[in-house]
């Protein structure tokens, strides 16, 4: 047995812990009434102010000290340790769905229908959850733990949140961890996936599809990208990928389109790997323009383009040896997962980036995210190791011994 392992089993066993977890057990149903009455409040990115402000109230009623909204939007809390240093458990309150997205909950047995209930309303719920076990277990804790809800994690969001948290922190952050899901069970966070998002525009003269035919054709031009883009080859490893997500363009089938729209997704897990696929797009986007322009009839305009990055997530390596990675692995291990090394695009890559010792925890099962079906398992059974090896990986972040 590691000494992580031992340390971890040592918490376990400890009576603070074992009051916490007995208060989180009995906790669990308000703390899922809590996510569905989250879950009902429209949260999309650039517009979480409705959700931001339950949250706030809710983070003053649990008796957070310095609770207030920062400039970004990010709700934030304090619960006092005996030391300045800090440690951070996030969850983030946006959610991929827009505005007028149909957010009624629905229940059949123990899962629970709703968008966005999962990623990662639950991980609201279970932050409060986890605050309540240790208030109620009376634990006092080494460091300040940072209750931090987030804005602007999701999509074109790019991290935003997390971002300005760090840029503004006035104090030590010596590990991070943010509550997301659902992830695999012995999900283990040991990188960060990078990506580069852009918005190409293209813009020509458009015309009659008969009259003005050789005119350029932006969405000619965009249909090019696309499939050059899709005749990529890229690495399997580290994990590299790439996708169109959206294309847009045109009025009607016989008028040649005056403009077209192209948003792409470009990911890797490893650094290099990201900036090479980066720099292979936007020549490829340069070369497919200048052939359409070289085909159009004489005496017609050329075509122009925009290409926008709207997004920039870094690849990060974490450190595998990190005090933090090795407790959360071990924690894995104490309630019968077999910790998986993956990389993932979280709040936690920001502090990854940066050298801050980060790990991504989870509240359970569910399925669907990021679609109209998302749903979670609402019992405790499921909830449990996941919770469980979460807690633990606190106390051990937050140093709390097994005394």
């Amino acid at each position: 047995m590691s000494p992580h392992d031992r340390r971890i089993s040592a918490i376990l066993e400890s009576p603070g812990f074992r009051a916490a977890m007995q208060a989180l057990e009995a906790d669990h149903e308000r703390s899922i009434e809590e996510t569905v009455r989250l879950a009902r409040i429209p949260a999309p990115p650039f517009n979480e102010d409705a959700r931001a402000e339950l949250v706030l109230r809710m983070m003053n009623e649990h008796g957070l000290h310095e609770v207030r909204r920062d400039p970004e939007g990010n709700v934030i809390g304090l619960r006092k340790g005996r030391m300045r240093e800090a440690v951070v458990v996030s969850a983030h309150m946006d959610t991929v769905f827009p505005a007028g997205t149909d957010l009624t909950v629905r229940r059949e047995g123990d899962r629970i229908f709703c968008p966005g209930i999962g990623d990662d309303t639950r991980g609201l719920g279970a932050m409060f959850a986890l605050l309540r076990a240790l208030d109620a277990a009376g634990v006092e804790t080494e460091a300040d733990i940072v209750f931090l809800a987030t804005v602007g994690e999701e999509g074109l969001g790019n991290l935003r949140g997390v971002r300005h948290f760090f840029s503004a922190q006035d104090r030590a952050v010596r590990a991070f961890m943010t509550i997301d899901g659902p992830v695999e069970a012995g999900m283990l966070m040991t990188s960060a996936t990078g990506s580069r998002r852009y918005r190409l525009t293209v813009e020509g003269p458009g015309g009659h599809s008969f009259f003005d035919f050789g005119a350029a054709n932006p969405l000619s031009a965009v249909g090019a990208v696309m499939a050059g883009l899709a005749a990529f080859d890229v690495p399997a490893q580290p994990r590299t990928t790439f996708n169109c997500g959206v294309v847009s363009g045109g009025t009607v089938v016989n008028a040649i389109p005056s403009s077209a729209t192209l948003e792409v997704d470009l990911r890797s897990e490893g650094p290099a790997e990201l900036a090479q696929l980066d720099a292979r797009f936007r020549e490829l986007v340069q070369q497919c323009v200048a052939a359409e322009n070289a085909r159009r009839k004489a005496g017609t305009r050329e075509l122009t383009f925009d290409l926008t990055l709207t997004g920039d997530r870094p690849a990060a390596a974490g450190n595998p040896d990190s005090d933090l990675t090795l407790c959360n692995a071990a924690a894995l291990r104490a309630v019968g997962f077999t910790p998986v090394p993956q990389s993932a695009s979280c709040d936690a890559s920001i502090p990854m980036a940066l050298g801050i010792p980060a790990a991504l925890l989870g509240w359970g099962e569910g399925d669907g995210m990021h679609t109209v079906n998302e749903w979670l398992d609402a019992s405790w059974t499921s909830a449990r190791p996941h919770l469980t090896a979460a807690l633990a990986t606190v106390f051990a972040a937050a140093g709390v011994g097994g005394n």
